[in-house]
């Protein structure tokens, strides 16, 4: 009987935050805050038993929960207590968290062998640009923008091969469930252009299988 677990959590903060502060800038203002959590998570095991019985467990579970933000201005303050003038005003927040698992196995048994796969994927991220109670100049244009790129790729197979009796089982889950934000509110804005925006691109391919052969 052979059992293996992997398992893998990831939560990263990375804030990039203006308050209470004026700013002068001659010429491109930029904010940025940015994460590429890259997760790879294998379970593999390959049983074999000349006597009775072979069992194979594998396992694998990955979660990111990582907050990437631009903070602009302070909600307490009074208007205008964040100020910033520049030639052009750039404020991004990306996320693109990547999430790569395998669970299989193999159980070979002379008389009764037993396979079993899991595998549990979880991406949760907030990713965001709020600017509040802020006054923002800009004699080119002002972008504030958050973008969250998930992709989660898993599989858990499994195997089993017995004279008398096999079984296998494989169970895979894999969710994305990011919040993305980009907001401006109580503030003032000059600008040559505005762009707020906030997009999400989320892809999750999920494998699941499972092989039973029975000598009789």
């Amino acid at each position: 009987i052979g059992l293996s677990f992997v398992g893998n959590q990831v939560d990263n903060v990375h804030v990039v935050e203006i308050a209470n502060a004026q700013l002068d800038v001659d010429g491109a203002a930029r904010l940025d805050a940015a994460d590429s959590t890259a997760i790879l998570g294998l379970s593999l095991g390959v049983g074999v038993a000349s006597d009775k019985f072979a069992g194979m467990g594998n396992a694998t579970a990955n979660l990111i929960g990582n907050r990437t933000q631009v903070l602009v201005g302070d909600a307490g303050a009074g208007p205008d207590s964040t100020r910033i003038d520049a030639g052009s005003l750039h404020a991004t927040a990306i996320d693109a968290s990547f999430i790569g698992s395998l669970a299989g196995n193999v159980a070979i048994g002379s008389k009764a062998a037993l396979g079993a796969a899991v595998t549990w994927n979880d991406i949760a991220n907030l990713t965001s640009v709020d600017v509040t109670r802020s006054r923002l100049d800009s004699r080119g244009a002002v972008t504030l923008a958050a973008d969250n790129q998930a992709t989660i790729l898993a599989g858990a197979v499994a195997g089993a091969v017995g004279n008398n009796a096999a079984i296998s089982g494989s169970f895979a889950w894999s969710e994305i469930g990011n919040t993305t934000r980009a907001s401006l509110g109580d503030s003032r804005v000059a600008a040559g252009g505005l762009d707020v925006r906030a997009d999400s691109s989320s892809d999750l391919f999920t494998l699941s299988g499972a092989i039973a052969a029975p000598g009789t």
